[in-house]
Parts: C-alpha cells; sequence; structure tokens
C-alpha cells in the first residue's frame, strides 16, 4: 500500500482534509489508476464543500475500480443531490449489486430521489 494513501486517511481521521487532499493528490500522482486514492480524494473535496471537485473524483475512482461499492454509492448519493436521479439509481443500485452490505444506504438514497422536493426527509439516524 502506497505511504501517501495511508497517511492520507490519519489526516482524514484528523479531520485535517487539506493535508488529506495533498496526500491523495500525491498518490494519484504516483499511481493514477489508484481507484480508493480517487474515491477518498472525492470524499475529502465534499468534506471541504467541493461538490464539483468530488463528483470529478468519484467518477475516476469507478472507472478505474468499478467493482468499489463504496465510490458507487458516494457517486450515486451526490449525484442525486445534483438531481440526476436516474443515474443516481443505477449506481446505488450497482453499489448494493457489488456488495449487499451497501442496501441500507443506498434504500435510504434512492427512497430521498423518490421524494417531491417540499416532502419531509427521513433521517438515517434511528
Amino acid at each position: 500500500m502506497d505511504a501517501h494513501f495511508l497517511l492520507a486517511g490519519t489526516y482524514m481521521v484528523k479531520k485535517d482534509y487539506a493535508g488529506a487532499e495533498r496526500c491523495y493528490r500525491s498518490a494519484i500522482a504516483l499511481k493514477p489508476s489508484h481507484g480508493e486514492a480517487h474515491h477518498w480524494l472525492g470524499d475529502c473535496r465534499l468534506k471541504q464543500g467541493d461538490k464539483a471537485g468530488a463528483l470529478q473524483e468519484f467518477r475516476a475512482a469507478v472507472r478505474y475500480r468499478p467493482d468499489l461499492a463504496i465510490a458507487q454509492l458516494d457517486l450515486g448519493a451526490l449525484l442525486l443531490e445534483e438531481g440526476q436521479v436516474e443515474e443516481a439509481i443505477a449506481r446505488l443500485s450497482h453499489a448494493v449489486s457489488l456488495d449487499g452490505r451497501m442496501s441500507g444506504r443506498a434504500s435510504f438514497w434512492k427512497r430521498r430521489g423518490q421524494e417531491s422536493p417540499d416532502e419531509p426527509r427521513e433521517s438515517p439516524c434511528p
């Protein structure tokens, strides 16, 4: 495993997203097809409020690692928030087909996509 990728995870735990972003970018510079690094860079960018950057990284993640269920799930969730419902539902369904443990989270996001904007949204927390 790449040292930059591992160090980035440490920065993420500390919520130092700028530090994590630098490390994920270094990991990607060494291996541009590093799907996991693209996914977590997307997560990092999302936490910094950069939805466009997150979308770009999530798309790169699933391009290089179409079998990475968490990347499919996060891409689907962001697409749903951006109003791209059809593609979002397809990504969420694919995430569940890859890893059944994603079903609860994917179902939550799919339900959100089927609600009208005026309907109250159900919390994913008990």
